[in-house]
């Protein structure tokens, strides 16, 4: 009685390879795929290598390996310690984070009855691996023992004992079928086989298909090279034969034998003058579902989408388990349902994809973790040391989920960071109160709202005191041109010819003999030290100043500051109150908060990151702007990340700033631009744009309260990376990352009824 422990074609698994019962040796690698969605891939090398060097009796098996679980999130769940990051992660894995292994086994061996005595060619099977652009990993025994009970038991937690024999090993769970389906366990389980395929293979086709999945299966392929002088006599005799079958029905023409006849026709020429190989390629599918409807439903959907691709799959119904066991490692040779194939179309057939995972693994890292548009885990750490500096942008329209965006990442990644690390989080916006975004970050973590308005309650002081600008006999050059720009533009000296050089220089003489005298100057001491042989010029200068220390919105800039950061790790400077202020005094406020938030992140130790939120089209003169664009390149040295965002890059994209940001950029966050086509075109123009790129940043959505597509764009040390992904919202992290009006209005009532902490309403508010 034939037993299912018979039907495994498995022999022993040792130093790295799968031995069937034919003494084949299969190494196996698990390879990374190539990053295709936003980069070109060329295949061109692999089909060469397998033309010119391939070796006829070479076996190729390509196993792809599509699960419901991520072992990486599940290791993360049980270390994590922090409750918000915790509660983030299983949030995770409610969404069904997929993971997608990769796998390749290559033998050279030719089938017998003993063990080969040649050792395994390890130096062409890594050629193979090269010459296809895969980056990979040699497999251990265990490695590969796992790797079968996974196929063989739909489970991860292999158990073995010194008594077992290898098939026992990987055989765990029981097995029955019927003509329907193979029950392993729970599972029920269904074969598919490849019946037809396109006659034009298009690379990375099966790939767009595959990844999209958001369920689990196994897709297998490989593909046996030939003996190319059989093969060629094999097509010549194929041709004699339709031919002769074409000239028996000579009033009849046999179609099918006219089709065999071209088809062989140009196999032999593309053997015979174009150098190609030619093997044969079989290819599966299984797939598994805790219900035979669910199955059923699966089959169904996937066998259409492939229809639509040119690749018919065909249910092995009778026979699914003997097909299952002709799929796993080593048993390719088993198989029946077997396609003569050029290798160049193989190559392009196999779905040898990757997809970005961003900081996922890194050490000492505080990412926000996510999924990528094809469900799996990707992370993003805004200090990670993959870049090289922490600078970036945040680009959507109204309703994106910009302001949600931000506040995940303050809450997953930043305040984590200086948590453990020490720093501060410095953002200048322009909401408001009532409407600010960031408030409940700082009401959260703890720290400080600094509101500017044209009242004068908070006054700022352009002026830092002495032992910051001078010491010893030395200077601090950026803080003297800071304070020489911030009296031009009170004095309206925005000239560039030899006139305004002329009260420049008066200026600076009189800034530089106020620091010499003055320890914590404000503007008003300017007033004693401006003098010139020029008597009228100086009188100038000193009335225009006096006029403006007159006008009552002086109050703002003139006297003694009073801002206080205290040790809190949050500083929120808010612009929204200096709206009714010219737009002269406007800028410059917005320079001295800025310079504010500049000189307090450089000084503090930690990390620091600095958001400005709409900030940069209010920046006009180009020396402001130099001493900005001084910010963010020598932001790296004071382990320090600026981050600017902005709803309307039309906007934005006329100051003179942006190209000093973007330049000093190294990460981007694309949002939705919904109907704003002119603000896209832009935006696609000014980043230049690939095509797929292009076509993800149209594609880019919001649903509120549920998640945000975003297209993340990050130039790493070792290479640019560009991928989508999904900013969902668990419960609670909706509730503390929300900035609508209500929202934030009930989480004040629940407050007040409950007389609890802003987080503990947060939780209420989510339901636990």
């Amino acid at each position: 009685m034939i037993t299912i422990f018979d039907r495994l074609q498995l022999q022993a698994i040792e130093n790295g390879a799968a031995v069937n019962t034919a003494k084949q040796r299969f190494a196996g690698y698990e390879v990374d795929g190539l990053p295709v969605y936003f980069k070109t891939a060329d295949l061109s090398s692999a089909s060469n290598f397998m033309n010119r060097e391939g070796k006829d009796g070479t076996v190729l098996e390509y196993f792809q390996y599509s699960k419901l679980k991520d072992d990486l999130l599940i290791s993360l769940i049980s270390n994590a310690c922090d409750e918000l990051l915790k509660q983030r992660l299983k949030h995770l894995e409610r969404c069904n984070t997929k993971s997608l292994n990769k796998y390749l086994f290559i033998t050279t061996d030719k089938p017998g009855k003993t063990m080969p005595a040649m050792p395994q060619e390890k130096g062409y099977f890594t050629n193979v691996l090269r010459a296809m652009g895969l980056t990979y990993r040699e497999m251990s025994d265990a490695d590969i023992k796992l790797f079968y009970y996974q196929l063989l038991s739909i489970d991860d937690n292999l158990q073995i004992t010194k008594k077992m024999s290898i098939r026992e090993q990987v055989i765990q769970r029981q097995i029955s079928y019927t003509p329907d389906y193979i029950k392993i366990g729970q599972y029920y389980i269904k074969v598919l086989s490849l019946k037809l395929f396109p006659d034009e293979t298009r690379a990375f086709q099966l790939a767009y298909l595959l990844d999209t999945w958001l369920t689990e299966y196994l897709f297998t392929s490989s593909f046996q090279i030939g003996n190319q002088n059989k093969e060629l006599g094999r097509l010549q005799l194929g041709k004699r034969l339709a031919v002769s079958s074409m000239n028996r029905e000579q009033h009849m023409p046999n179609e099918h034998a006219q089709v065999r006849y071209n088809k062989a026709s140009e196999l032999t020429t593309l053997i015979a003058t174009e150098g190609h190989k030619i093997g044969y390629m079989s290819s599966h599918l299984v797939l598994w579902n805790k219900t035979v409807s669910g199955l059923n439903q699966n089959l169904e959907y996937f066998s259409d989408k492939l229809k639509g691709a040119g690749y018919f799959f065909n249910e092995e119904y009778g026979s699914h388990d003997l097909e299952l066991f002709k799929l796993l490692p080593g048993a390719s040779i088993y198989s029946k349902r077997q396609h003569r194939i050029l290798a160049a179309n193989y190559i392009e057939s196999l779905p040898i994809s990757s997809t970005a995972n961003g900081d996922i693994g890194l050490k000492g890292s505080y990412p926000l973790y996510l999924r990528n548009k094809f469900g799996e885990l990707y992370a993003f750490d805004p200090g990670s040391e993959r870049r090289n500096n922490w600078n970036s942008m945040v680009l959507g329209a109204s309703g994106s989920g910009k302001s949600v965006t931000m506040n995940m990442l303050i809450a997953h990644a930043m305040y984590p960071r200086i948590r453990a690390e020490g720093g501060k989080i410095f953002i200048v916006d322009f909401a408001g109160a009532e409407k600010s975004s960031y408030l409940k970050m700082a009401r959260l973590f703890g720290g400080t709202f600094i509101p500017i308005d044209a009242s004068g309650k908070v006054r700022l002081n352009p002026f830092p005191p002495k032992t910051y600008v001078l010491q010893g006999d030395k200077w601090n050059t950026s803080a003297l041109t800071f304070c020489n720009i911030v009296l031009d533009l009170i004095l309206s000296n925005r000239g560039e010819g030899m006139e305004s050089d002329i009260y420049r220089s008066i200026i600076a003489r009189a800034v530089m003999q106020m620091y010499q005298n003055t320890e914590n100057p404000t503007i008003k001491d300017v007033l004693g030290y401006i003098d010139d042989d020029d008597k009228e010029k100086a009188a100038l200068l000193r009335k225009l100043l006096q006029g403006f220390l007159a006008s009552p919105e002086s109050a703002i800039v003139s006297g003694e500051g009073s801002i206080s950061y205290g040790n809190e790790p949050f500083t929120i400077f808010d612009l929204q109150g200096v709206s009714s202020l010219p737009p002269k005094l406007q800028e410059l406020i917005t320079f001295i908060v800025i310079e504010e938030a500049r000189k307090a992140a450089f000084k503090a130790s930690g990390f620091k990151f600095v958001i400005f939120d709409e900030v940069a089209q209010l920046i006009k003169d180009p020396r402001m702007v130099s001493l900005i664009d001084e910010m963010y390149s020598t932001a790296r040295k004071y382990r320090t990340g600026v981050w600017t965002l902005t709803q309307n890059f039309a906007s934005y994209k006329e100051s003179v700033l942006s190209s000093k940001i973007k330049i000093n950029t190294t990460t981007t966050i694309f949002l939705s631009h919904a109907a704003d086509e002119e603000a896209k075109r832009l935006v696609a123009q000014d980043f230049g744009f690939s095509g797929l790129e292009r076509d993800a940043f149209a594609s880019l959505h919001t649903r509120k309260g549920e998640y945000s597509l975003a297209m993340m764009r990050c130039i790493n040390a070792t290479g640019d990376e560009t991928e989508v992904v999904r900013i969902e919202l668990s419960p609670l992290d909706y509730w503390l990352a929300t900035s609508d009006d209500r929202d934030n209005q009930r989480l004040t009532q629940i407050q007040k009824e409950r007389n609890c902490t802003i987080i503990e309403a947060c939780k209420i508010a989510a339901g636990g």
